[in-house]
């Protein structure tokens, strides 16, 4: 078990990472195309500069004894703005503040989260309630970087910086092969007394049995889906089930979306 100052510690290092994490995935979008919308259900780009760092300063500012200077913007970022009468959202670019409030927003909100984060003046149980709620800052930002990502593959290759270039990696010829795993019981789940952190849907750890069966090696490669979609997969009704082609149909969908 980790003592209080190596705990906050490694806390702390683990935020900055993914804060550099999802900084990185930003800067991969040209800053002009920031406020599109690259799926219609979702907010615009932009959203998420803000959105990040407002969650965290609204998860831990109180508890941290801050005072807010930014209400107005706590609220906007907290929550975006919403579609009317149950629509797709409709909002434009100009509904938003200029990028550069964005950008300011998220030093200010880390600067004094981490002014307050690394002082020594809490006492146990603020310690331990402030290290909770770090995780959970911490584990949203990973789950948004998640959505970024596949948010960030709708848009056109023009919109995002050029990746840089790697050398080719070594082609390698892979065959489909189904790996069979044997039945056993296995625990699912966590010890509510040994730890960390967890989300309510991971308590209690329980036991279950799982029959045997069988899993793909590997997975699908861009290769072999390209051979699923030049062959008429899409356009195949025996391969689909019965939900998945009615989704499909009443959705027009040929071919993947990116």
């Amino acid at each position: 078990m980790l003592n209080t100052t190596s705990r906050r510690s490694d806390l702390l290092a683990r935020l900055h990472s993914a804060r550099a994490h999802t900084d990185e995935l930003f800067g991969i979008v040209k800053p002009e195309f920031l406020f599109e919308r690259p799926i219609a259900e979702r907010h615009r780009l932009a959203f998420y500069i803000g959105h990040l760092d407002a969650f965290d300063w609204n998860l831990l500012s109180v508890p941290l004894g801050l005072s807010s200077e930014q209400e107005a913007l706590d609220t906007l970022f907290a929550f975006g703005i919403d579609p009317v009468d149950g629509q797709l959202p409709s909002d434009q670019p100009s509904d938003w503040p200029p990028l550069h409030e964005f950008l300011r927003y998220r030093q200010q909100a880390r600067t004094r989260l981490d002014a307050a984060l690394h002082r020594d003046s809490l006492d146990g149980d603020e310690t331990s309630r402030i290290d909770v709620l770090l995780n959970v800052a911490i584990e949203h930002r990973q789950m948004h970087a998640e959505t970024l990502s596949y948010l960030m593959h709708r848009m056109p290759f023009d919109q995002k910086h050029t990746a840089r270039r790697h050398s080719s990696p070594t082609q390698r010829n892979v065959e489909p092969e189904i790996v069979t795993i044997a039945g056993s019981v296995t625990t699912l789940g966590a010890d509510g007394a040994s730890a960390e952190f967890g989300w309510d849907n991971e308590f209690e750890a329980h036991d279950v049995d799982v029959p045997t069966f069988g899993i793909d090696k590997y997975k699908v490669t861009n290769r072999q889906y390209l051979a699923f979609v030049d062959d008429g997969g899409y356009a195949r009704r025996d391969l689909w089930n019965d939900a998945d082609w009615h989704w499909k149909e009443a959705n027009s969908i040929s071919h993947p979306a990116f």
